[in-house]
């Protein structure tokens, strides 16, 4: 899948991670702006080093977003189970005018893959402030779940039922069909 997205100053494409970007996904990791997490009040990038090392496996699916050759968004999907799927380390370049554009394509991918692989329910996890992240999650069919704790870090959980396809996906489709 190759998604073409734009933000009002750059164009940007979501694909799979293969296995060039890793110094790339690292950099981004250590300097972006976490949009969801893997449970830790500082960036740790074993989930992310497992995800790619998964990824470069076929067991997890890892989706950069690039623009003119440059890695500005990153995430994981991790598969609990064979109906739970976690979107962690979505990450986006601090430089990005409109990060939440970045966060909806990538979190886009996510939604379809997880509905073409038969999930019934992908999480996202966050410590951004409600209002940051709210508005794009719910255009996106998540729902808010609970606000709670994680360890010692506060984090808010969004979930998104995948028991029917998305409405995203079908307005996408139709798109598609047309063209």
């Amino acid at each position: 899948m190759n998604a073409n997205s734009s933000t009002s100053s750059e164009t940007f494409s979501v694909r799979r991670f293969e296995a060039r970007d890793i110094e790339a996904v690292i950099a981004l990791l250590s300097a972006g702006v976490m949009y969801s997490h893997s449970g830790t009040t500082t960036v740790d990038l074993s989930p992310i080093i497992k995800g790619v090392a998964a990824a470069i496996a076929g067991k997890h699916p890892v989706w950069v977003a690039e623009s003119s050759g440059r890695i500005i968004g990153v995430t994981v999907g991790i598969c609990d189970g064979n109906s739970l799927a976690h979107l962690r380390c979505l990450c986006v370049a601090h430089d990005i005018e409109e990060p939440h554009v970045v966060v909806q394509t990538l979190t886009e991918s996510a939604i379809k893959d997880a509905w073409e692989c038969g999930y019934v329910k992908l999480i996202v996890h966050t410590d951004m402030p409600l209002n940051q992240l709210t508005a794009t999650f719910h255009d996106l069919g998540f729902e808010f779940s609970r606000d709670g704790a994680m360890g010692s870090e506060h984090t808010l959980e969004f979930y998104l039922n995948l028991y029917e396809r998305p409405p995203r996906l079908l307005a996408h489709d139709t798109k598609e069909n047309q063209t």
